[in-house]
């Protein structure tokens, strides 16, 4: 009998470990689950009503919008946003950033932030502001160019020759271009073409009377860029590379000189592009540039413009960048080969080990009494035998 009840004590003190381990693998993802929440809400709480200025892109002579909090961002005066390798953009007139702050969520707890890096672009020979998205910078400035290579350069809105009532240039020295605008969307530059064929006519004396000397300027050939391949839809998953190219051609009958690849639309941090520029492309000639997004874009969708610029003019197309959210199951620490294992799977497989057990336990207990049936059957027919033989 002592037997039985240690066999059945130890049955149900392993039933009673293994309800007891499910136990605690359940109550420790469940932990994990509620610190996790509890953090992001502590974090969440904890931050203040202050408006962010994403501008990390910037650096060089870029106003400090760190000092003062939200009540200098309401008046800066000459604000400035710099980047050394390419432009610069002054303010001349006070500008109020906190008009253009919105909340990232509906929950008025959350900072507010203002996005410069997204809307604003300083990149080779291009300067270009989201008026739509930044109001507040739609107002006069001073830009500068650097690093222009062109003899006699004219200011370029929106890829068309800017009216001076629009732009004025300041001074041009060094290859660095200083220009005025009156307000804001994308600005570039460009050689003033030369040979116009024109012909004039002028009076000018000789001997033994007067005459007429015509004299014709020439037009000269160009060469003229056109955009032969390129990707209408990016899709890249979030901390990921990508290469992709782009394919051009000149299709006029002179050269092209400085050509060069613009990405409008993107911060220049977030992509590389191979070569640089192309130096002369001959008439009839085909170029690759090779374009490789960078693994640390912000995930969301960019509407982006390819533009291609030469000392002879430049060309345009629209694409699209999807940078989406890369998937990832939640790790568990568990020694391999098993840590592949998901939580909810180590649950299941828990729960039918208790099964068994249970399903085992009420087994062993109908083969015991089963067993104790037949013992006392023995017992009775042993009684019965002897007490036919002492009869």
């Amino acid at each position: 009998m002592k037997k039985k009840e240690l066999i059945l004590g130890f049955i149900l003190i392993v039933f009673i470990l293994i309800v007891l381990a499910n136990i605690v693998i359940m109550s420790i993802f469940s932990i994990k689950t509620v610190t996790a929440a509890q953090a992001n809400i502590e974090f969440n709480i904890a931050k203040s009503k202050a408006i962010i200025i994403i501008r990390n892109t910037f650096e060089g002579d870029t106003t400090n919008f760190a000092l003062g909090g939200n009540l200098a961002l309401e008046n800066i005066t000459n604000m400035t946003l710099e980047k050394s390798s390419y432009g610069k953009i002054i303010f001349t007139e006070s500008i109020n950033l906190t008009q253009d702050a919105y909340n990232t969520t509906e929950d008025e707890l959350y900072s507010r932030i203002v996005d410069l890096d997204n809307n604003i672009i300083i990149s080779n020979n291009w300067i270009e502001i989201n008026p739509i998205n930044l109001s507040s910078l739609d107002k006069p400035a001073i830009l500068y160019l650097y690093g222009l290579t062109f003899k006699n350069p004219r200011i370029l809105r929106d890829n068309e020759v800017c009216p001076s009532s629009i732009c004025q240039i300041i001074d041009y020295s060094n290859g660095i271009l200083k220009f005025s605008v009156t307000g804001f969307t994308s600005y570039s530059s460009e050689e003033t073409p030369k040979g116009i064929l024109e012909e004039e006519e002028e009076e000018e004396p000789a001997q033994g009377g007067g005459g007429r000397v015509s004299i014709i300027k020439i037009e000269e050939k160009e060469g003229e860029i056109q955009i032969t391949d390129f990707p209408e839809k990016i899709e890249i998953i979030k901390a990921e590379s990508l290469e992709k190219t782009i394919g051009i051609k000149n299709i006029g009958e002179g050269n092209l000189n400085n050509v060069r690849l613009v990405i409008s639309g993107l911060p220049f941090d977030y992509y590389m592009i191979i070569p640089e520029k192309y130096d002369l492309i001959t008439a009839g000639e085909t170029k690759t540039f090779a374009i490789t997004f960078k693994a640390d874009i912000e995930e969301k969708e960019y509407k982006i413009k390819f533009i291609v610029t030469s000392d002879e003019g430049s060309q345009e197309v629209d694409a699209v960048l999807v940078v989406k959210e890369r998937k990832e199951e939640i790790p568990l620490f568990v020694p391999s080969p098993l840590k592949g294992i998901s939580p909810q799977t180590w649950i299941i497989i828990g729960a039918i080990i208790s099964i068994i057990f249970v399903v085992s336990l009420i087994i062993l207990v109908i083969v015991l009494r089963r067993q104790k049936g037949l013992k006392e059957q023995l017992r009775a027919m042993k009684k019965e035998n002897r007490n036919e033989a002492t009869f």
